[in-house]
């Protein structure tokens, strides 16, 4: 048997010369892929037949495909960067694979599969590594590259979803609101909201000094607070020449009054917020559940794909989730209505629909978790889903429940 290679002599590079014609080398670094189809290896078998394959045809079925990921743009450019990577690595044994092929053409079968070197036969082999079983050659050179596949898929998988989840972590990170201290706390024509702690402040400020400071990105909130106020102490008709303490006590009934109007359209404004969020986090998190099933074969035969009892389970749950919760948000748009004297129902009946579904929401909310654990335990996102994404989201979607949850009346 002899094995005669042909290679376009653009790719044959600081190569070892062997016994039979060709060599592809570790190719540089940024040396783009040269056309597969090219590459060519000739068998001859003792009878004289020739048999030829391209580097397609030896090396296909040895890489994952990364178009079944779902991760980011960039994750899945750094994905396919390592697959040309395998490509050129496998290049550089092209001598091995190329006589493995046509080892398994003539029927060959190594005895202890990857302990042969050569990737044939003698007089490739010196070693009796190898021995003749036609019927099975083809089917156990096929199951040697699928195996060296499932390796890369769960490497390249691994790799993208670090890396995606790497981007979610800094991109949740960046939105963080950053508190700040205020420039001005000592001039006296500020009005600030006396505090003990962050508890005795509206939301989206902060205690600091004993005074309630906006948030980073509130900084025109204080002016508007000064202003409040001081058109509050204006409408209490009280001249400037009252009592210092006298005045001092309007002026903390002001800030009193002022603060609470705060709070009720912070809280109003943060509970659409909230709203908003889950409307985007639900779809993305389902986006998360929907990746493909790649199935491979075991001595021919399809392997079986893996169950989504849990996973479709989480599904419909998330999708009830998020409308309970805008149910809520609904009603207590309406409750708000009632007492602000727009057309609105009896508050007793709202407040009572308010309990029914907030209990509904909490008992819905379990069960979302307990379908998350149960899609994490049984492995349901499978070999191409990223648990980590998935777990990441899973937290997000719950933490916006808790914000939720506090916005809303009990």
């Amino acid at each position: 048997m002899r094995f005669l290679g042909i290679l376009p002599r653009r790719f044959i590079t600081h190569c070892l010369a062997i016994f039979f014609v060709g060599k592809i080398c570790q190719a540089v670094a940024d040396e783009p892929l040269p056309d597969l189809f090219q590459i060519k290896k000739v068998c001859q078998d003792t009878q004289g037949r020739h048999i030829e394959f391209t580097a397609k045809e030896v090396l296909d079925g040895r890489y994952p495909d990364a178009g079944v990921l779902l991760v980011s743009d960039g994750c899945k450019q750094k994905a396919n960067g390592q697959i040309n990577q395998w490509i050129k690595d496998d290049l550089a044994h092209w001598d091995q694979l190329a006589n493995q092929a046509c080892s398994a053409a003539l029927g060959w079968v190594e005895k202890v599969p990857g302990t042969c070197q050569a990737g044939g036969p003698p007089p490739l082999c010196p070693v009796d590594h190898w021995e003749q079983r036609p019927w099975e050659a083809q089917d156990k050179w096929k199951e040697q590259k699928e195996k060296i596949r499932k390796e890369r898929l769960k490497t390249m998988v691994a790799a993208s979803c670090d890396c995606y989840l790497k981007e979610l972590q800094a991109a949740y990170r960046s939105n963080q609101v950053r508190v700040v201290k205020p420039s001005s706390q000592g001039q006296s024509s500020s009005y600030r909201i006396p505090c003990k702690g962050d508890g005795d402040c509206p939301p989206g400020y902060s205690c600091q000094n004993e005074v309630c400071v906006p948030l980073a990105g509130n900084d025109q909130v204080q002016e508007k607070i000064t202003k409040r106020i001081k058109n509050e102490i204006k409408q209490t008709g009280a001249p400037k020449s009252e009592p210092e303490a006298l005045r001092e006590q309007i002026e903390a009934e002001a800030m009193e009054k002022v603060k609470e109007e705060i709070r009720k359209e912070v809280i109003a404004q943060a509970r659409e917020t909230a709203i908003e969020t889950m409307k985007i986090r639900v779809p993305d998190i389902l986006k998360t559940m929907e990746a493909k099933v790649v199935v491979g074969t075991v001595a021919g035969i399809l392997e079986s794909t893996p169950t989504s009892l849990w996973k479709d389970s989480y599904k419909r749950h998330v999708r009830e989730f998020y409308t309970y919760c805008n149910e809520l948000v609904e009603l207590n748009n309406e409750l708000d209505s009632f007492y602000k004297g727009k057309p609105a129902r009896a508050p007793d009946y709202i407040k009572a629909d308010i309990a029914r579904k907030r209990a509904a929401l909490i008992d819905e909310a379990s069960k979302l978790n307990n379908d998350y654990n149960g899609v994490v335990v049984e492995k349901e996102l499978g070999a191409c889903g990223c648990e980590g994404v998935f777990q990441f989201k899973h937290q997000l979607i719950m933490q916006s429940y808790a914000e939720l949850l506090t916005l809303l009346p009990k």
